[in-house]
């Protein structure tokens, strides 16, 4: 098979993929009611503001949905992992995983 006909054939199979809807054959819970239009900025916003001091890079909930843990992408020595309440209370931050030698 030549490479022309490869490369159709892979970019046909990667539009049928990405247009199926196929359900995964779990339930969906939703958790709280829909609160509308959203504060938050778009994810691709611009503008004359500076960027955030710390991304979000992990977000993990206990299994009972009581806590949240959020991890960012924070600059060496500060706190790079909050842990938040079932109210969205800040109830702890933490600096884990630096290495070596960007310990102050």
């Amino acid at each position: 098979m030549s490479n022309c006909v490869f490369r159709l054939c892979l970019c046909l199979c990667l539009a049928l993929a990405a247009g199926c809807r196929a359900p995964a054959g779990e339930d969906t819970l939703q958790v709280g009611k829909p609160l509308g239009q959203s504060l938050a900025p778009r994810w691709d916003a611009r503008g004359p503001l500076a960027m955030p001091w710390q991304g979000v890079s992990c977000v993990d909930m206990t299994a009972d949905g009581r806590f949240v843990a959020v991890g960012t992408i924070a600059p060496p020595g500060d706190p790079q992992v909050f842990l938040l309440d079932e109210s969205g209370r800040l109830v702890g931050q933490y600096r884990v995983g630096e290495r070596a030698g960007l310990r102050k």
